[in-house]
């Protein structure tokens, strides 16, 4: 036991003993620590945080993803697009450094992250190619920051949270369930059709045409010092309730300081 003690202790000390020498070595070629960490954050010395199985290509900048039934993507600032594809597989493209966002496929659910404390410095840009005959499960979007479009959409329930970035729907989203909250960001929609429909809006603003007509939805309404429309009608200060002739579908709306629009596909 002694003799493998002092083993580890002289291998110990021999590493240590190299390393410092690397420092010395390094000083005197003229490295500081300053270059180090420029070097970090311009990705010379960085890791490859992607992680990628199910992935059908090799391609370091397009990855093809088969088997997916939902969506759980975290995104910080920078540029995000989900646009429809003919291919039957899922294709994540990346538009800047791939090697500040991390993907995974955790039991059927594609996961996409940036890396948090590399994206503070960095914006990424990241386009998503989905399927359009694609339907998903889950989707979860968590985003901040960010600047995102989504061409269309199809899901049986649907979390959006966004800080203060944009997103713009510019086709159709189709959700059985959805809930998006909005802090200080702006969310337009042009086309929802979503049977029960969860809206929060904190500082920032949402727009949102609905499919079919009002009669077909029963709103709930709270407002504190923000503004909410529904169809024609506004509502301020308080809790209000509209329902329609023919409602089948619910729709609840807390606005605090910000702005809400709900419009109907006439």
């Amino acid at each position: 036991m002694q003799k493998l003690f002092k083993i580890g202790i002289i291998a110990s000390l021999a590493l240590f003993t190299l390393g410092v020498g690397f420092v010395i070595a390094a000083v005197a070629l003229g490295a500081t620590w300053a270059q180090f960490t420029d070097a970090m954050d311009t990705g010379e010395f960085s890791l490859d945080y992607r992680m990628n199985p199910k992935s059908d290509s090799q391609d370091t900048n397009q990855i093809y993803y088969t088997d997916v039934d939902s969506l759980d993507i975290q995104f910080g600032a920078g540029a995000l697009d989900l646009v429809e594809t003919d291919d039957d597989r899922i294709l994540v493209e990346f538009l800047s450094d791939s090697r500040f966002v991390q993907t995974n496929v955790d039991d059927d659910t594609l996961e996409i992250s940036t890396v948090s404390d590399v994206t503070k410095r960095k914006k990424i840009s990241l386009r998503i190619h989905i399927p359009k005959d694609k339907y998903f499960d889950q989707v979860n979007l968590k985003l901040g920051a960010s600047a995102v479009t989504m061409e269309s959409l199809n899901t049986d329930n649907l979390e959006l949270e966004l800080g203060a970035g944009t997103f713009t729907g510019t086709g159709k989203i189709v959700a059985e369930k959805s809930q998006w909250q909005v802090g200080m960001g702006e969310l337009t929609l042009n086309y929802l059709d979503c049977e029960d429909l969860d809206m929060d809006c904190g500082m920032g603003s949402m727009s949102v045409t609905m499919a079919h007509l009002q009669e077909d939805y029963d709103c709930d309404v709270t407002c504190q010092a923000g503004a909410v429309t529904v169809g024609d009608s506004n509502f301020s200060m308080g809790s209000h309730h509209l329902k329609g002739d023919d409602a089948d579908r619910e729709v609840k709306i807390q606005c605090g300081m910000g702005s809400v629009a709900l419009a109907f596909d006439d």
